[in-house]
């Protein structure tokens, strides 16, 4: 891969089997990519992944890991919101915003 670029993945399991499992789709060992920054496995449906408390929680933890490499360490410190925020995975009922410690 290009230098710079980095990979991340979130997979969707729906029966609990962990690298034998799948999204109700797609196969994990499909999913999976050796060498990426991240992988999370998330409880959900090969449609509904992205809606996930965890999966959304995971975007806003790797977008600010990229934040933190753009600003440097001088920046001031950001925390994705708590997870009470996100309302059963329709993040469109969250409140928008960072949360600043």
């Amino acid at each position: 891969r290009p230098e710079g670029v980095h990979y991340h993945s979130i997979i969707g399991e729906v029966y609990g089997k962990g690298e034998d499992g799948d999204d109700g789709v797609v196969p994990y060992h499909s999913a999976h990519q050796d060498g990426v920054d991240s992988e999370i496995l998330v409880p959900a449906g090969h449609t509904s992944v992205h809606q996930h408390p965890r999966a959304v929680l995971e975007v806003w933890r790797i977008l600010l890991e990229h934040l933190r490499e753009v600003q440097g360490p001088t920046a001031e410190p950001l925390t994705p919101p708590p997870l009470e925020l996100l309302d059963g995975g329709h993040s469109a009922t969250a409140k928008p915003g960072f949360v600043k410690h």
